[in-house]
């Protein structure tokens, strides 16, 4: 195939090759520019059905005008003996290639490519097309650091139809959602779903639905069975967590129900994050992406150290926490963020303490005058007609009213301050297991939180049925974090 003319295009070298079809890149030999040609399958351009498909995706593409959306510039028609589409020429690398060259993504560059997604994908459903197959090899990037949306609508209608018909499956299903498993009609939210693993993978450099054949990973896509991202990696907040959880749903009605919810979500996180124009910064990272890098994690450094600062200053320790966790994950050496946590951990325990302990003075109050409110019966009067009359009543309670006891304050504030001499154990296992301390059952990772401990030793046990026990004394210190990792030893399985 290659050097051959095809109606006026000299094929170069061949891009792809997928299973509808081959992609050439080629040269247009009258207005002498580079195209790109998709040409359907020989095999394929034997079936009507096929042809008219191949067709149906290049007039609804055609349709789309958008400059991050990839543009027709010719069909063949369906009656010759080959069957192509010309397109412009994307000089650049897709998405999934450029990402592997790079490495893993601060948690903010993968939101801001999403968010650079969301621009196209949001038009095309604006003109009621729905993609089917966003994934990255589907996204290029241009050499101005441009994303653009490619294949629209081919591959995962042919997907869909063999999956119905043959049970076969053409291409990776890793990007499919519950509903395309199922055979049902796919929505907007459709797109939505693949769009939640396209961040997952961007955040994590691992797909959320993993197996070791294909219908292991249909199954899992079907259940929503998937490793909680921050597990993964702990730059992850939560609110990009959350986000990625929502796409995520199984059930379509719990997604997020168009583009421009989604779009907001991420923009709050990237405002809370200290970015701003992230179109522009993107095109910096695509241009020069490891110094991008270093140089957005200095600057994430600084705008959470600094916030966490401030929010100190005002007492909200909650959240003051949030961001200095954060520095703490980009930058484990930072002692004033340490500092910091230590002091806003105190404070968040002493405000707890003292507020348990208003609300224990004001309830006592409450009960108090409650029962001074209530109705007595009116005083008897007794009169002898033998003596001189006297008037007896019953003592008239007094009206001061009598202090309440401070012991409930004082045992709240002597609560904060033995919890000053505990420390916080946070534990992460590898694969999962059932916790013990000092012989006690305590939970089941990865659903455990962090564990309070009084300072001092304390025997851990971690316990899977399929690995082999793992025993630690650990050291607690007051006021200090120890971060706990272990990956246990799987036992071989005796085979008779």
């Amino acid at each position: 195939m290659i050097g051959t003319i095809l109606k006026g295009y000299k094929i170069m070298e061949e891009l792809g090759r997928g299973g509808m079809a081959s992609i050439y890149r080629s040269r247009d030999l009258s207005l002498d520019r580079d195209v790109a040609i998709k040409i359907l399958h020989p095999h394929l351009c034997r079936s009507s059905e096929d042809r008219e498909r191949f067709e149906r995706e290049a007039k609804l593409v055609a349709r789309l005008k958008h400059p991050q959306i990839i543009e027709i510039y010719e069909y063949s028609g369906k009656n010759g003996d080959q069957a192509y589409i010309v397109t412009e020429f994307i000089k650049g690398k897709n998405l999934k290639a450029f990402v592997e060259g790079v490495g893993p993504l601060l948690p903010e560059v993968a939101a801001m490519i999403l968010l650079n997604v969301c621009g196209p994908l949001k038009y095309a459903h604006s003109m009621n097309i729905v993609h089917r197959d966003i994934k990255p090899e589907n996204i290029m990037i241009t050499e101005d650091g441009l994303l653009k949306l490619t294949d629209f609508g081919l591959a995962q209608i042919m997907d869909m139809e063999s999956l119905t018909v043959t049970g076969g499956i053409i291409g990776s299903p890793v990007y499919m959602s519950p509903e395309q498993v199922e055979g049902k009609r796919a929505s907007v939210r459709t797109d939505i779903f693949a769009m939640g693993t396209l961040l997952y993978w961007l955040s994590t450099s691992r797909l959320p639905f993993e197996g070791a054949t294909t219908a292991a990973i249909l199954k899992a896509i079907a259940e929503g069975k998937f490793t909680d991202p921050r597990e993964i990696n702990e730059g992850i907040s939560d609110a990009l967590a959350s986000t990625i959880n929502r796409c995520l749903q199984v059930n379509p009605d719990k997604r997020f129900p168009n583009l421009e919810s989604l779009e907001k979500d991420l923009k709050s996180y990237l405002d809370g994050s200290g970015i701003i124009a992230p179109e522009s910064q993107l095109k910096e990272f695509f241009i020069a992406p490891s110094v991008y890098q270093k140089r957005l994690r200095e600057k994430l450094i600084t705008h959470f150290l600094d916030s966490g600062r401030k929010l100190y200053a005002k007492k909200e320790f909650s959240a003051s926490l949030r961001a200095l966790e954060r520095v703490l994950v980009m930058d484990p050496s930072c002692v004033e963020a340490r500092e910091l946590v230590t002091a806003s951990r105190r404070g968040k325990r002493m405000w707890s303490a003292l507020a348990a302990a208003v609300l224990i003075v004001a309830c006592a109050g409450g009960f108090y005058f409650i029962f001074t409110r209530i109705e007595r019966p009116a005083p008897q009067i007794s009169v002898d007609v033998k003596e001189p009359a006297v008037e007896v009543r019953e003592p008239v309670p007094s009206q001061k009213q009598p202090k309440l006891p401070n012991t409930s304050v004082a045992r709240a504030v002597s609560s904060a301050r033995q919890e000053e001499m505990k420390g916080t154990l946070k534990l992460t296992t590898i694969p999962w297991a059932r916790v013990f301390v000092d012989g006690n059952y305590v939970g089941e990772t990865p659903f455990l939180k962090a564990l309070e401990l009084e300072k001092g030793s304390h025997d851990v046990r971690l316990e899977n049925p399929f690995c082999r026990s793992y025993t630690e004394r650990v050291e607690i210190l007051p006021g200090k974090i120890l971060d706990k990792r272990v990956r246990l030893t799987v036992q071989e399985q005796e085979h008779k």
